[in-house]
């Protein structure tokens, strides 16, 4: 794209030299700066919650991040995360026993619309998505149980460099009653905590 643009605005200089007027060249060259991909990586704590049993699975993932960003408003973001600990699981109100290491783990792979609202070196930012979230069958260990749906987070960043930035955000993957035939008659929620780093190129 900056390949494209370039040759257009130096074709366009005379032109506007001439007539006195050189803000396109100006609106060109921001658009140059403004848009660009960007990778990142951060530390995401995973939670799964059943609110009829009160039961809930809790772990330490990582996410891979790699988007555009059209302007600095607006971009285009895929995200994949996967727990790195083993699963914690609580009890809640059941019988079962705790367990600090559960056989079982935790992915979740989306792709979002990512609105941004700039403030000085600050950003706010929303996901607007959909996903996929996939828990390893509990308790053997062994089947994949997934449900897609619409996924959305909110969060914030700061611009250290030109290039790299540090982020914080929240991400609820799913939120509805079973998880593909599991928890049948109980509301379960999925989210994480992220804070991570992304690089502009």
């Amino acid at each position: 794209m900056k390949k494209l643009l370039i040759p257009i605005a130096l074709a366009l200089t005379p032109a506007l030299y001439a007539g006195g007027n050189t803000t396109p060249v100006t609106e060109v060259a921001a658009v140059l700066d403004s848009s660009s991909w960007y990778l990142g990586v951060g530390a995401s704590m995973m939670n799964l919650s059943a609110d009829l049993t009160d039961e809930s699975l809790e772990t330490m993932g990582a996410t891979l991040q790699a988007g555009y960003a059209y302007n600095e408003y607006i971009a285009v973001e895929l995200r994949y995360t996967a727990n790195i600990t083993a699963m914690k699981y609580d009890k809640g109100t059941t019988v079962n026993l705790n367990n600090d290491d559960y056989p079982s783990d935790m992915s979740n792979i989306g792709i979002y619309l990512k609105p941004i609202y700039p403030i000085g070196d600050f950003s706010v930012y929303a996901l607007l998505g959909y996903g996929a979230i996939t828990i390893t069958d509990l308790p053997t260990g062994t089947t994949d149980r997934t449900e897609k749906s619409f996924q959305w987070g909110i969060g914030a960043s700061y611009q250290v460099t030109d290039s790299i930035s540090v982020f914080a955000d929240y991400t609820n993957f799913y939120d509805d009653v079973g998880l593909d035939g599991h928890f049948a008659t109980s509301n379960i929620k999925v989210d994480s905590i992220t804070f991570g780093m992304s690089y502009k190129f």
